[in-house]
């Protein structure tokens, strides 16, 4: 995701890496994404959704950090995610973030 500012969540090494789950592709070679984490403990309520990926992997989406992300931030695909979660998630960020 690059370097953060403010609450926005850190990630690893110098190119500050996170993983992003991708939302929808937009125009212009952009993305809608929500960073994931793998650090799952006190991570609860609205804001966190808790799922497994397809490598069986506990992987928490950080809802309130929704954001648009340009393709050339990627570097690396890691895992996917079932339909039905993906479903969710979305559904959340729409009910619980966006009409807060």
């Amino acid at each position: 995701m690059g370097f953060n500012v403010g609450s926005e969540v850190y990630g690893k090494g110098e190119r500050f890496a996170r993983p992003v789950l991708v939302l929808n592709v937009l125009p212009n070679g952009m993305f809608m994404g929500v960073p994931l984490s793998s650090k799952t403990k006190n991570k609860t309520g609205f804001m966190f959704y808790k799922f497994k990926d397809n490598q069986k992997e506990i992987q928490v989406a950080l809802l309130a950090q929704v954001k648009s992300f340009d393709k050339r931030r990627v570097y690396q695909y890691k895992c996917s995610i079932s339909q039905e979660n993906l479903k969710t998630i979305k559904e959340r960020i729409a009910k619980k973030i966006i009409e807060v």
